[in-house]
């Protein structure tokens, strides 16, 4: 057993190379970076064609013919509630006519007195200028008068002197004569003061007058 072992050479084995290894990337051409030159082209033939001028543009806006001096002007009216017309005095109809609101009418060129009225309205009026041409259109709104109350006043004794006072401060006075046992007067709502007398007697009463009372009846009764 003394003697000694002999070496096993280590051999290393040869891997041959498979077709599925990874094949080394193909190296990819560059560009080049000189531009392509154009391609020459022949030039076109034919007979060349002649452009026309453009035309200038004419940027002038036409003139609005003027109105004669003596051209008709026209007048449009419209009042709520519907009101009579009255043209210096004149009635032309009311307005809620057609020839008020869509026509008009016409009317020479001047100055004329508007009035609209309508009964228990206040009475509207105004001087109105139409000139040579024009179209005016007048709107009104029309304002409602307070109804009137009829006081009758009655007496047993002729002749008779009658005063109504508005107990207001600076409310209107008036002095009416009676020579008849009974009178009607037509007031606005509101506070009076009515004295009667006949010859050195007198009978007094304040009166209110309302809206709802159609009529109030006073009676002033001498000895």
């Amino acid at each position: 057993d003394g003697k000694t072992k002999p070496k096993i050479p280590t051999v290393v084995p040869t891997v041959k190379q498979s077709i599925f290894s990874k094949q080394p990337p193909k190296p990819v051409a560059k560009a080049d970076p000189t531009p392509a030159k154009p391609t020459p082209t022949a030039p076109a033939t034919g007979t060349p064609v002649s452009l026309a001028p453009e035309k200038p543009v004419d940027d002038k806006v036409p003139e609005t013919k003027k109105p004669n001096s003596n051209d008709p002007g026209l007048l449009k009216l419209a009042a709520l509630p519907a009101a009579e017309v009255y043209l210096d005095g004149k009635m032309q109809g009311t307005t809620n006519e057609k020839k008020f609101g869509a026509s008009g009418i016409r009317l020479d060129p001047g100055t004329y007195m508007l009035r609209l009225k309508r009964k228990g309205y206040k009475l509207e009026e105004q001087a109105i200028q139409i000139k040579p041409g024009e179209m005016r259109q007048i709107n009104v709104t029309l304002t409602k008068l307070a109804e009137l109350v009829e006081l009758s006043i009655q007496t047993n004794k002729i002749p008779s002197n009658v005063i109504i006072e508005e107990t207001k401060s600076g409310g209107r006075r008036r002095e009416l004569p009676m020579t008849k046992h009974t009178i009607q007067v037509n007031l606005k709502p509101g506070s009076y003061k009515v004295i009667v007398s006949h010859d050195q007697e007198s009978i007094n009463r304040t009166l209110e007058l309302t809206e709802e009372n159609k009529s109030i009846t006073f009676n002033a009764d001498f000895k």
